[in-house]
């Protein structure tokens, strides 16, 4: 491979030559970065995913892309967590400058080590994550010319990969349905009772809060026993199997409703306030018991029912098995059943 050259200007240069493909040029400011580069292009040359870079590439940096992603994304209570990640990280990340024909790993080390000394492991794995969908978005939807994802393959830091949250105990969501009054056989009629629906759902369901907040009666479908949901978390649309129990409490939501209208009228801001009400009636006092753990407990039900981890992941929409598996147990006991 060629060997990095140093500037009049104090940079570093590189020229990648193959049989086959345009000669590639490359200026970084240090030697690390321009090997990186070097090392990575070649990679793709010899596996044949190596596309030539246009004057777009020349021109644009990854700042860019997160300012052309908030620009495309509405300014509505939907869309407000994932604004606020963005911006944060155009705000606070080096490499924004990157063109998008210097962009490589060395960037992205620099950056994760550096976040290391401010924030825990756990922040930075949701980070990575932000920025790896910015990405995909960029790469499948806007065709922008990058050879991949640059971000991939990035060592995610020791710590970062754990629960974020815990399910809940049977105790606890009978005592938060007991505080909020919840009556499973009458639609609620003001904004702060979708809190005890909201929970009896996501036990039942596994759906994130943003899925329901965004499920409209349309999507709903009794008889296939399902709920369609589009523009989910992974950008990937799903059906969601749906109980006896689940059935039974959407047919209350549902009752009388419009097919656009929403099953939980409500905002995201307005239901986590309700569900915080609702924990300190019941008298719970746990900070890890949040909102999000009615899917963690609904995900760990299942699995002890389902027999592949594929059919979990079916039902949770998770689309890494990694993500899945901390969920599926079986133990030997309950696979050598399976094999007679």
């Amino acid at each position: 491979m060629a060997t990095p050259k140093r500037t009049a200007q104090g940079n570093f240069q590189i020229r990648i030559r193959k049989s086959g493909f345009q000669t590639v040029t490359g200026t970084f400011k240090t030697r690390a970065e321009a090997v990186d580069f070097g090392v990575d292009t070649l990679s793709e040359m010899k596996k044949g995913t190596h596309v030539e870079l246009t004057k777009e590439a020349k021109s644009t940096t990854v700042g860019d892309l997160f300012l052309r992603r908030l620009e495309e994304l509405p300014e509505n209570e939907e869309n407000h967590q994932q604004r606020i990640k963005l911006n944060s990280l155009y705000n606070s990340c080096k490499f924004m400058v990157r063109r998008l024909d210097q962009i490589c790993m060395a960037d992205f080390k620099a950056w994760r080590d550096a976040r290391l000394a401010v924030v825990k492991p756990g922040t930075i794995v949701r980070e990575i994550g932000t920025i790896s969908g910015l990405f995909n978005h960029a790469i499948n939807e806007w065709e922008v010319p990058l050879n991949k994802n640059p971000i991939t393959g990035l060592a995610k830091p020791d710590g970062g990969d754990v629960e974020r949250t815990r399910g809940w105990f049977d105790w606890e969501v009978e005592a938060l349905l007991k505080a909020t009054n919840f009556d499973p056989e009458n639609k609620p009629t003001i904004k702060k009772d979708f809190a005890a629906w909201a929970i009896a759902v996501a036990v039942e369901t596994a759906m994130r809060k943003g899925e329901m907040l965004k499920a409209m009666k349309q999507d709903y479908y009794p008889l296939e026993q399902r709920l369609f949901l589009r523009d989910n978390k992974n950008n990937h649309n799903r059906n969601v199997p749906l109980s006896k129990k689940a059935i039974a409490l959407l047919d209350v939501l549902t009752e009388g409703l419009q097919p656009t209208d929403k099953i939980f009228p409500i905002s995201s801001g307005h239901l986590q306030n309700s569900f915080a009400d609702a924990k300190k009636a019941a008298g719970l006092t746990d900070k890890e018991l949040i909102l999000h753990g009615g899917r963690h407990e609904a995900t760990t039900r299942v699995a002890a029912k389902v027999g592949h981890i594929f059919e979990l992941m079916a039902f949770s929409g998770h689309r890494d098995p990694k993500s899945a598996k901390r969920y599926y147990h079986p133990t030997a006991s309950q696979i050598a059943n399976k094999l007679d």
